[in-house]
Parts: structure tokens; C-alpha cells; sequence
């Protein structure tokens, strides 16, 4: 009986182990900041040049950019707040992490959005798709004026060589920074591949107790 427990034992153990090994593959495999996704084969465009870099707003540099600290798991865009007062219409005044989409996918994330300043009006964020910009963190411009947070989960379909980036920007680069955080989320197909192989192993303990009883 002994022998018999150790060895279904073993059979658990490396069942987990694969199924585990499995998941971990197809969820990380070329998607958000992994494989062909990670954060060195992507580019950091700062939009704003106008006042200087310097000092702190929101525990950031105000001339902002991007944190990748926490990669590959996730990466914040940082916009600026350089307390010039000037109007750049949003976009002009934006910074963007960017990539040239090296495989046709779709990509699936979560998303947190927090401006300092009064209202997300004035420091807009999304992401954008050939320059085609998608705001993330209301669903109509009434929000502008009443969010200064958000939250959710997107999916964005690519094909290889679209231009895809994250950006988070300012009107009047006054009053508060804003900063977008983006986690990279499992492809669905990951998920029913954990639960195949989880089913696989009930099953198999099932069996295991039952020539053990």
C-alpha cells in the first residue's frame, strides 16, 4: 500500500509540475511585456519638451515617462505635470510607450488609471493603434469631468508591423501628473488548458484512492 501511495504521489507531483510548466508557457509566450513582447524591444517617446525635468508630483519626476521596475509583469506610463500652464491639446503633450507589433496577436491586459490633478480631463491615457489613440478610463467625455480613477480590462487585436503603444498625456500640464498601469492578463486558451489538466489530475487521484481502498 506504501508503494502504491508513493507512486501515485509522484504521478500528482509531476502532473502539477506539467500542467503548471504548461500554463505558464502559453499564458507568458509572446504576450503583453513577454517573448517578443518585452519591455527592451519597446520605445519611450516624451512629448512634452516644454518646462524641465525636475522635482516630484505623485512620487514621479514631473517631466514623467515610464516605470518598468515591476516588468514583466507590469509597466507604468507617467505623464507630466512640468507646471507650465500652457495648453497642448492632449496628444501634443503626451508620452508613449510604444512598439512596432512583431507578431499578429491579440493582446489582453488590465488596466489602473489616477490622475493628481482635479478631473482624468486633464491628463487623458490610453492606448493607441496606428496612431488612432482609444481612451481607457471612461466611456463617455462626461467622465472627463467627474473620474480622476479607473480600472478594467481590454483587448486589443494586432496584426505584425501595426504601430501599438500606451500613452497617458496633458492638456494644461498643470495641477497633477497622471499615470497609467498596465498588467498583462492570460490568453483564454491558458485557462482551459490549467482546467484540462487539473480535471486530468482529479482523475487520476480519484482512481489512485479508489485501488488504494
Amino acid at each position: 500500500m506504501l508503494r502504491q501511495l508513493g507512486v501515485r504521489n509522484l504521478f500528482l507531483g509531476v502532473g502539477f509540475a506539467g500542467v503548471f510548466l504548461l500554463w505558464s508557457g502559453v499564458a507568458r509566450g509572446d504576450s503583453l511585456f513577454y517573448g517578443s513582447y518585452a519591455v527592451e524591444n519597446w520605445t519611450l517617446t516624451l512629448g512634452n519638451g516644454k518646462g524641465v525635468s525636475g522635482g516630484v508630483n505623485g512620487g514621479y519626476d514631473t517631466q514623467g515617462g515610464v516605470d518598468t521596475t515591476s516588468a514583466p509583469t507590469s509597466v507604468t506610463i507617467i505623464g507630466s505635470d512640468n507646471s507650465c500652464g500652457c495648453i497642448d491639446g492632449g496628444f501634443s503633450g503626451g508620452n508613449l510607450f510604444s512598439i512596432t507589433v512583431p507578431t499578429t496577436t491579440t493582446l489582453r491586459f488590465y488596466w489602473t488609471y489616477t490622475t493628481f490633478d482635479i478631473t482624468a480631463f486633464w491628463d487623458p491615457a490610453g492606448y493607441e493603434v496606428n496612431g488612432v489613440h482609444y481612451y481607457l478610463y471612461t466611456s463617455s467625455p462626461l467622465d472627463w469631468w467627474t473620474n480622476r480613477s479607473g480600472s478594467g480590462e481590454t483587448t486589443v487585436s494586432l496584426t505584425a508591423g501595426d504601430q501599438f503603444g500606451f500613452w497617458v498625456s496633458t492638456v494644461d500640464d498643470f495641477g497633477g501628473l497622471a499615470t497609467l498601469t498596465v498588467t498583462a492578463a492570460p490568453e483564454p486558451s491558458s485557462f482551459a488548458l490549467l482546467a484540462a489538466g487539473l480535471l486530468g489530475l482529479a482523475g487520476l487521484f480519484t482512481r489512485g484512492s479508489r485501488q488504494l481502498g
